[in-house]
């Protein structure tokens, strides 16, 4: 469930980004405390530092994540932009960002923990975008000004940095309790682009102190910024549970799932709003109707078309997937080594050297629990611990070091028994491949998926992609953003299943288990 870390990042970056001088929040999920927020804003020789540090806690099956953010931006008095840092910890190594403004780029560094910084010039933003401090001065003449409604763009440092644009609406007004006291407030509907149909509601005093944010992240997830002073903002926490929220029964078990090789899903919204998958190699979207889409899932499909070759940049290092960690580098040589001729041809095939490093990042990761908040390969590569995520990141690394194109897959599958329920599709992780689904023969390459966490088998029909990303910069961003309509929105109908017995792989092991 590392899927809520970051889209918590991201709501909490944008609906922070104009705040006054020096301001603590509370950040709420109902009556549970998850964490804090701080924004403070210095001024010295002629320049403008906004400061914002976020903290918070969520609960993961009887584990805890702390995750937090700290992020500094550097401007001139005038608004133009200097140079920004964030630091980004989702319990695991933190990943450091580091962006240098000049009159031509952006030149961007980041680093994982203590790995190899990496460096990119970044095409500068289309012009009329607004730094913290010039963004607070502007909303602040707007309101001033009466305006009805107000549209901005800023840019989020920790996910980038990427321009968003932020529109606000009024929509009334509404008193807001406060330090324990009735505060009148204008209400505005918020709108982000990088989260599209996500419901925020801003509560701004009259004189232009923000009171209160909320965010309906899923049904029933609803996340509250409060203002608040100190001592209330930095007391105990009482994180939620949030995987017990997520999980979709269906309408029917599946039996033998790790056995399944095609399916047919009908996937519902529960509020009415369309559902938007991706058609990839092996799941097709095969009908459409009013807020739900029909997809098959088909392991042994033959694509119609070859798919477009990746560039380089799904070969490359970055710091989430860097395949030149010595230790990284190191376990991905051994466990291609290890690779063997399945099919008789004399030589082993990418496919073949593909399952040879699925089948190893399995073995190596021992310690498979939810205490791990988003680990990149070389931490995984030193602790042997995580769960999906950590496997889908590991596996996706070594892929690129042994030449092949690789990205990572969120999405659900399908567990007889998953904290403590029973027959539920939860989140997921897990790693696709660009390679010849048959490691030689008439197919064309395709994107093979290739699920580290299970065991003897590589992926099965009960797996359902929601988005892919490519980690090259850092945590997910925008990839991550656009799953929020579906987050705990989706009803399963299972409408066709067929088993079948899965190619022999190196490793063996029984394709029934769980």
């Amino acid at each position: 469930m590392k899927i809520f870390c970051r889209l918590f990042v991201l709501v909490l970056g944008v609906s922070a980004a104009a705040e006054p001088a020096d301001e603590w929040y509370v950040l709420l999920n109902g009556a549970d405390r998850l964490g804090y927020l701080h924004a403070s804003t210095e001024e010295a020789d002629g320049r403008i530092t906004s400061h914002q540090t976020m903290k918070l806690a969520v609960g993961r099956a009887g584990a805890t994540i702390e995750i937090s953010v700290e992020s500094s931006f550097v401007e001139t008095a005038d608004g133009a932009p200097v140079e920004a840092r964030s630091v980004l910890n989702m319990g695991g190594t933190p990943l450091t960002g580091h962006a240098v403004f000049t009159d031509s780029a952006i030149q961007y560094t980041v680093r994982q923990g203590g790995g190899a910084p990496s460096t990119v010039n970044k095409p500068l933003p289309e012009p009329g975008w607004l730094p913290p401090a010039a963004l607070e001065r502007y909303v602040a003449k707007r309101l001033e000004a009466g305006d009805q409604e107000i549209s901005v763009r800023t840019m989020d440092i920790a996910g980038g940095p990427q321009v968003v644009t932020m529109t606000m609406r009024v929509a009334g007004e509404e008193d807001v309790e406060v330090y324990g006291r009735t505060v009148p407030a204008v209400v505005w509907d918020a709108e982000v682009s990088m989260m599209p149909g996500v419901a925020m509601r801003e509560y701004v005093g009259h004189d232009g102190r923000r009171l209160k944010t909320t965010v309906e992240l899923m049904p029933g997830l609803s996340l509250t910024v409060l203002l608040a002073d100190r001592d209330l903002a930095l007391s105990p926490l009482t994180p939620t549970e949030m995987i017990a929220s997520t999980l979709v029964t269906p309408d029917r078990p599946i039996e033998r799932p790790r056995a399944l090789r095609r399916a047919r899903y009908e996937m519902r919204s529960i509020d009415g709003r369309p559902v938007r998958l991706p058609d990839l190699s092996s799941q097709r979207i095969v009908g459409w109707g009013e807020g739900s889409v029909t997809i098959e899932v088909d392991l042994d499909r033959d694509p119609l078309v070859a798919a477009p070759v990746p560039g380089a940049a799904l070969r490359a290092a970055s710091p989430m997937l860097d395949h030149s960690d010595p230790d990284v580098e190191r376990l991905g040589q051994r466990w291609a080594a290890a690779a063997i001729d399945t099919d008789g041809d004399g030589a082993v095939g990418d496919a073949e050297t593909a399952e040879a490093l699925r089948a190893g990042v399995h073995a190596f990761i021992r310690k498979k629990d939810l205490s791990v908040g988003f680990a990149s390969a070389g931490d995984v590569a030193r602790t042997a611990q995580g769960d999906c995520t950590e496997h889908a990141v590991l596996l996706a690394a070594v892929l690129r070091g042994a030449g092949m194109p690789a990205r990572c897959v969120s999405g659900l599958v399908y567990a007889d028994q998953f904290a403590g329920h029973a027959g539920v599709f939860g989140y997921h992780m897990w790693t696709q491949a660009f390679l010849d689904p048959d490691g030689a023969g008439p197919r064309p390459e395709q994107w093979t998926d290739l699920d580290a966490t299970l065991p003897g088998v590589a992926y099965d029909a009960t797996h359902i992609t929601l988005g892919v990303t490519d980690l090259n910069e850092g945590v997910m961003g925008n990839d991550m953003a656009a799953l929020l309509p579906v987050l705990g929105n989706l009803q399963i109908q299972v409408l066709e299943a067929a088993h079948g017995a899965p190619p022999p792989r190196p490793g063996g092991g029984d394709p029934a288990a769980p």
